[in-house]
């Protein structure tokens, strides 16, 4: 339980590293870094995987890597950059947080699966708390406001977590054809999200935002450190712990321990950047965690009697 705990705190150092490079670079240039050295990281290291034929077969089968990368490695890459940019670390996190809940309906609609109650009840409550986290704005996302009550990086983070589930659900589809080990398709998905995020400043400086390729006037000791954090840390260990923990443990307490991201972030937020941890997020995050335990409750004690059984 602990190293689940530790995984998921990782993982929460690792966005907020990311916000803190943030006010020096932008959206697109530090996806764009960190995704394609990631990848290419990867790629090295697991070279005698491509050297016997992976790449032929990703060759064969390219449209599906392509959309893979997409959806997980690149739109929402940028679209969480942009939220956690212009928005507090924990609002961030517990936006963040509606990927149990975003999958469940994805599963509901796509594969015809039924929902109890008790799961509806838990996603009602899971988006509730969210809607209650859009009216703390700050002021710079005051001057953000696009449609209604929602701000650009609030739809953001949304958007964040509806495509990359989507894009999960096909890494996933990817993986059962056997063709191909995890590490396989991630090393290529995250290098070519990473230069799909490099080819697409020109297509934001057209639009008149202001991003650059210009990394090097900016790079200092701190910059340097913090990248390395995020790409070693953030990407390289936290997801391979990840994967490693999943093994070992059902997917339903891993869904539950993730939400201890965003009471790091909170903290984070808090100590280094004087965020204020406002009575709206405390509420809200209160909602989205009964809302998860609901959701995950049947599940649990299935996989605890199940364990219980084992034991006796």
């Amino acid at each position: 339980m602990v190293a689940i705990f530790v995984c998921f705190m990782l993982f929460a150092s690792g966005i907020f590293v990311n916000k803190l490079i943030l006010a020096t670079l932008s959206p697109s240039m530090l996806s764009g870094i960190r995704m394609l050295i990631s990848g290419l990281i990867i790629l090295v290291l697991n070279r005698r995987s491509y050297q016997e034929g992976a790449m032929t077969r990703i060759l064969d089968t390219w449209p599906t890597f392509l959309a893979i990368a997409l959806f997980t490695n690149f739109i929402p890459t940028l679209c969480k950059a942009y939220a956690v940019q212009n928005m507090s670390a924990a609002k961030a996190g517990f936006l963040g947080s509606l990927d149990p809940f975003v999958t469940a309906l994805y599963v509901y609609i796509l594969s015809a699966e039924t929902l109890s109650l008790k799961k509806w009840v838990g996603i009602l409550l899971g988006f509730t708390g969210a809607l209650l986290l859009t009216t703390m704005t700050s002021p710079l996302e005051a001057t953000l406001k696009t449609f209604v009550i929602f701000s650009w990086p609030e739809i953001s983070a949304f958007a964040s977590v509806a495509v990359s589930r989507l894009g999960w659900i096909l890494f996933q589809k990817q993986l059962r054809t056997n063709s191909f080990s995890p590490v396989d398709v991630n090393g290529i998905v995250m290098t070519l999200g990473g230069i799909f995020a490099f080819m697409s400043i020109p297509l934001w400086q057209a639009l008149g935002s202001k991003e650059t390729f210009d990394v090097m006037s900016k790079l200092d000791l701190r910059l340097t450190l913090l990248l390395a954090y995020t790409i070693v840390v953030g990407n390289l260990i936290a997801y391979n712990f990840y994967a490693y923990l999943l093994k070992h443990n059902s997917s339903t307490l891993m869904s539950i321990g993730g939400f201890t991201i965003p009471i790091y972030l909170a903290f984070l937020g808090y100590f280094w950047l004087n965020e204020p941890i406002s009575p709206i997020l405390l509420w809200a995050g209160c909602m989205m965690l009964a809302g998860v335990a609901i959701f995950y409750y049947d599940d649990f004690m299935k996989d605890f009697s199940s364990k219980k059984g084992v034991q006796s």
